[in-house]
């Protein structure tokens, strides 16, 4: 509800600064937009499918994981967008048939390469698993720590 129309606002604006890079742009504003907003209502999902239960409770502490999921959900907008929307732009001036699905696929499939390590942490944060309310803060000492332990 929040993110497409602030992405279709933002690209037009984005296309005319950024150039190629625009749609990644406007992705990105869209996506720190939506995160803002719909944090709390994640917060209570990912803890309910991770413990079983949640305290149901509107305070700072709904935003849990705030940090690990903007550069989650930041890099994974600015990567698919930016890659699916060019990628499309190059197919379509070849008339590849299905340019739209194949340039989704590799634009959500990079994206999600770069952005996977970041949704572990996210999901330990929110789920209080283990001691990982210490890397709430510092994500990257956070993903350090999940592949020492446990593995890229």
């Amino acid at each position: 509800m929040v993110y497409y129309p602030i992405y279709e606002s933002a690209r037009p604006w984005a296309d005319k600064y950024f150039g190629s890079l625009g749609s990644g742009v406007a992705g990105v504003l869209a996506r720190a937009a939506s995160v803002a907003v719909s944090s709390p209502a994640e917060r209570i999902k990912t803890s309910v499918q991770g413990t079983g239960a949640a305290t149901i409770v509107f305070n700072w502490k709904a935003f849990t994981g705030l940090q690990a999921t903007l550069y989650r959900d930041i890099m994974f907008s600015g990567a698919f967008f930016l890659i699916m929307e060019n990628l499309y732009k190059k197919l379509s001036e070849q008339e590849v048939v299905g340019a739209r699905i194949i340039s989704s696929l590799v634009g959500g499939s990079v994206a999600v390469l770069l952005t996977n390590p970041f949704d572990v942490l996210k999901t330990k944060i929110q789920t209080q698993y283990c001691c990982f309310e210490d890397y709430e803060n510092k994500p990257f000492k956070g993903m350090k720590s999940i592949a020492k332990n446990e593995g890229w």
